[in-house]
């Protein structure tokens, strides 16, 4: 027989799950001349495009041996999501899926071979810490920015706040039937509140976790940020974005690409002063085929950035597209900094197949009335 649970039960209240990116908080970053950036964003692990991911990465490779031989230091911002929760979420509840019919990918079927909801979630949450551990290679210092929940898209802070209400849930279950052979939950086992110690990347020299929502102000005139400003066309959001700030921009939110310059006066006397200008939109690096639920309404583009050091501490470079080949094959290309990266083999193909056509057999007529008049065909007779 069950427990009668006659005390009082603790009501937890939700927080706001939206913050400004001065509550977030501001990090000053003082990057050097020469130095390197390279920004990522939108990857929505373990559903990411990993053709992307490799070409992303052998870049990130190649500007790391560059800065070595200069004595510089290469600095990767990853912006959130980085991780899909709707997979986390697919570790105890199911859903009944009629139009999202994929596979689960490998990492959340090897999560549900584990007993138990905690084991299950902190055994991807591992997985995740792994994937974004790929990215801090020697030579790099890596910056996570996880985002909180912004404007219905995926998020870590929902995840996190999903995974802590199951548990919650499922341990009351477990108190209250300690007859029960299979237990959903342990009760010894807390999960952890913060996204380093959950990940595994507590302590990792070259990576630092941000605080949902946090900005890093490089160089005193550029804000790296996810960003909380959405418009349809690209290029659009940054701008409000710099409306907010004064700073130069790079943001990610939705997954769309864009780079933009302009130089304005400042003043006129006793000479002209100028002023430069930039706003930069990360892309995806989600894979387009298990994320269909996100639409293509908003414009969405792969890319990332990558900028060097200049004079005065301003960067300069682009956010670069990944773009298909029209003679290989349809091999995905990036062109960025001069150099090409192709992927070794044609991942762009479409999801779905070349439909068939039943042809219609033709009939002998006379051959059907012989039939049924010899009493060898039964049936209606056709006239």
């Amino acid at each position: 027989m069950a427990k009668k649970n006659n005390t009082f039960k603790q009501i937890t209240i939700r927080e706001h799950p939206v913050q400004s990116l001065f509550e977030a908080g501001i990090y000053g970053l003082d990057l050097k001349k020469g130095d390197q950036l390279i920004g990522v964003a939108n990857l929505l692990f373990p559903v990411h495009d990993e053709s992307k991911v490799q070409l992303a990465l052998r870049h990130i490779k190649d500007i790391a041996k560059v800065a070595s031989l200069t004595g510089n230091t290469v600095h990767v911002i990853m912006f959130g999501p980085a991780v899909d929760e709707e997979s986390a979420k697919g570790l105890w509840n199911k859903e009944m899926n009629f139009i999202h019919t994929q596979d689960d990918p490998q990492v959340v079927k090897d999560a549900l071979k584990q007993r138990g909801y905690d084991k299950r979630i902190m055994y991807f949450w591992k997985q995740c810490g792994k994937f974004i551990k790929r990215f801090a290679v020697p030579g790099v210092q890596l910056y996570y920015l996880p985002s909180h929940i912004n404007l219905g898209l995926p998020n870590e802070h929902d995840m996190f706040e999903d995974a802590h209400q199951t548990k919650r849930v499922l341990d009351n279950w477990t108190a209250n039937n300690p007859e029960a052979t299979d237990r959903p939950s342990t009760l010894g086992i807390d999960l952890p509140e913060g996204i380093a110690e959950a990940f595994g990347l507590t302590g990792v020299e070259n990576i630092q976790v941000l605080p949902f929502g946090a900005g890093i102000l490089i160089n005193n005139n550029t804000i790296a940020t996810i960003g909380a400003f959405r418009r349809r066309q690209p290029g659009d959001a940054p701008h409000v974005q710099w409306e907010q700030t004064g700073y130069n921009v790079i943001m990610s939110v939705d997954g769309k690409s864009s780079s933009a310059w302009w130089t304005r006066t400042d003043s006129n006397l006793p000479e002209s002063v100028f002023k430069e200008m930039a706003v930069y939109q990360l892309g995806y690096l989600w894979s387009r085929q298990a994320n269909g639920h996100l639409g293509d309404y908003n414009r969405r583009a792969s890319s990332i950035g990558s900028w060097i050091v200049g004079e005065g501490g301003i960067l300069h470079g682009r956010v670069a597209p990944f773009m298909p080949g029209k003679t290989d094959g349809g091999r995905l290309h990036l062109l960025i900094r001069g150099k090409v990266y192709q992927e070794d083999k044609p991942t762009t193909a479409p999801n779905g197949k070349q439909l068939t056509v039943s042809q219609p057999v033709d009939r002998d007529v006379k051959r059907e009335a012989a039939q049924f008049a010899s009493g060898k065909r039964k049936g209606k007779k056709e006239t």
